[in-house]
């Protein structure tokens, strides 16, 4: 495969990323409230347990694509900024960080599907799940730094259109305001589940998923132009 064919392919891989985590979220059943009845939580691992295994392997793969998509913007981000490329740098850990911070949640997830099935505790449930929600809700501040420095970078230097850039700091801003879950405790409209959750999840995937058709866009532009 020649040069221009890997660059389309890694540009797609945004594409990709947004396909399979979309199937993976969807293909089980939405999680109880964290602070529901243990025997709720304890069903709702007992009733998908396969799905949510295969769930874990979607997840993965998607995490290798998520990264891959971070890598190549990162790429295209780094040479319109020329000497010092902080702000690419900057938004590559906060792609680091997010894989860092949903991993577990998605190996506790696991782990729950596996120890129910053979009788763990009540208690011993509910806590890891919990310890899984937890993560999900600080997950927020990686990705409002994968956005956000991104979108400062495009912004600054013209790599990405600036509606973009202008959107994906609005972006970066409800995940920043989404953290406000860590204290409010009466309300689910800031939990990962509640309203400005799937709203964060749904933008954040057309950031990605725009930004990808973009890069895509550009590669075979460029390999256009060459040909003439």
């Amino acid at each position: 495969m020649d040069e221009r064919r890997w660059e389309q392919v890694a540009a797609a891989t945004g594409i990709a990323f947004v396909v399979v985590l979309l199937i993976g979220t969807f293909i089980v059943d939405q999680p109880p409230d964290v602070d529901g009845p243990a025997r709720e939580i304890r069903r709702y691992f007992l009733d998908n347990q396969n799905g949510l295994l295969f769930q874990a392997w979607l997840f993965g793969l998607a995490g290798v694509l998520f990264i891959w998509f971070a890598g190549t913007l990162r790429s295209r981000l780094a040479v319109a900024e020329g000497e010092g490329r902080r702000l690419s740098l900057i938004s590559f850990a906060g792609a680091i960080g997010t894989l860092a911070t949903l991993v577990p949640t998605v190996a506790l997830n696991a782990t729950l599907a596996y120890t129910v099935a053979r009788g763990a505790p009540p208690v011993l449930t509910h806590a890891l799940f919990e310890l899984s929600f937890w993560f999900g809700v600080l997950v927020v501040f990686s990705l409002a730094v994968f956005v956000g420095a991104a979108s400062l970078s495009a912004g600054r230097t013209g790599a990405l259109p600036q509606w973009l850039a202008w959107g994906g700091l609005a972006v970066a801003a409800l995940h920043l305001l989404q953290s406000v879950d860590l204290f409010v405790r009466n309300t689910d409209f800031f939990e990962p589940n509640g309203v400005i959750g799937y709203v964060n999840l749904v933008l954040i995937l057309l950031w990605i998923l725009a930004a990808s058709v973009l890069m895509l866009q550009s590669v075979r532009g460029t390999a256009r132009s060459r040909n003439r």
